[in-house]
């Protein structure tokens, strides 16, 4: 009945799949929800990248919100050219930077496990 809970439990803080700050560095135990070790300049950087990756996130969240307003000013424009032109550049702009927070988010979380590796 509560499946959906444990899902979200099971990521130990993780806010709509915005990570936590120590997402990349090893703990000390089995579990990823236990204190990090950090040991090494190397987990340092992985801290930074975490949090970069945590900035994306918050992007990505961002553009899908812009890209909505975008959708609700072409609804609410009434048939208006300028309004209409000034909703899809806002859609369209929304789109672009999506897909270059979604594409940094990508290279990021790569690089991270690249480097915990």
């Amino acid at each position: 009945m509560f499946g959906f809970v444990t899902q979200f439990a099971d990521h130990c803080g993780s806010f709509f799949g915005i990570p936590t700050w120590y997402e990349y560095v090893s703990s000390g135990g089995g579990s990823s929800c236990d204190n990090p070790n950090i040991d090494s300049l190397n987990d340092i950087w992985l801290i930074g990248l975490a949090v970069l990756d945590m900035l994306l996130s918050i992007a990505v969240l961002a553009a899908i919100i812009y890209f909505l307003w975008g959708t609700l000013e072409l609804i609410w424009s009434r048939g208006n050219p300028e309004d209409i032109a000034g909703a899809r550049s806002r859609m369209i702009n929304a789109l672009i930077g999506l897909v270059i927070a979604f594409l940094s988010a990508t290279i990021v979380s790569y690089v991270a496990a690249r480097l915990g590796a």
